[in-house]
């Protein structure tokens, strides 16, 4: 077998060098007449072949964009929307708070847009408790008590000061505590907070009230921390 195999592979070889040879020596063909004009023919047909088929493609490929983007559109409809957390007046008042935004918070509190006394409306709750608990603060809790946790801890600029002033004057309890326990004259003194602090200890917020965090600190611990 591996003899036969041997001389056929040699054949192949001799038969490959021959035909090779052949073509390398025999005269060029004669085109009849007619010849170049049905290669040219021949090529721009194949042209317009090509052509045509890369036409046919595109507009497969465009129809089928379209029907992607159709069913999109179908999915998007039958899927229930996305529902953004409302942002109703107490989560706009306690972005003043935030901000310093007196003006704004004092408004609010002369036209009764909120309502101070009341927890914040079940509606709002849901987009507010994540923003709440990184102040460790409860979103069940009065909203004016809230707003006042914010404000003290948000910054120690006029503004701030202000919005604590206004909401002590609209009777926020200033010994109002965060879920650790911390009120706002330990949260201002402990961030530093001067202007703010300085509108707690008029009101005589208490100083020996004690969190009821791991540190269990009081106001004045709070400010030498």
């Amino acid at each position: 077998m591996a003899e036969s195999t041997k001389e056929l592979t040699e054949t192949g070889a001799a038969v490959t060098t021959v035909v090779t040879e052949n073509e390398a020596t025999a005269p060029a063909p004669v085109e009849p007449e007619g010849t170049e004009l049905a290669a040219a023919a021949a090529a721009a047909g194949g042209e317009a072949e090509t052509n045509a088929s890369s036409a046919a493609e595109a507009a497969t490929t465009e129809e089928g964009q379209e029907e992607a983007k159709a069913q999109d559109e179908e999915v998007a409809e039958a899927s229930p929307a996305n529902e953004e957390p409302a942002s109703g007046p107490c989560t706009q008042f306690l972005q003043c708070c935030m901000l310093g935004d007196s003006e704004t918070v004092k408004a609010a509190l002369a036209d009764g847009t909120v309502d101070i006394k009341a927890p914040i409306t079940a509606d709002e709750k849901p987009g507010l408790e994540a923003q709440l608990s990184a102040f460790f603060l409860d979103a069940s809790a009065n909203l004016g008590d809230l707003a006042l946790l914010i404000a003290a801890g948000s910054g120690d600029m006029e503004g701030h000061a202000a919005i604590v002033s206004l909401l002590l004057g609209a009777d926020v309890s200033a010994e109002a505590a965060s879920s650790q326990g911390r009120t706002a004259l330990m949260i201002a003194a402990l961030k530093g907070f001067s202007k703010t602090v300085k509108v707690l200890l008029d009101v005589k917020a208490s100083l020996t009230q004690v969190s009821t965090d791991d540190e269990a600190q009081d106001a004045l611990q709070c400010a030498a921390a």
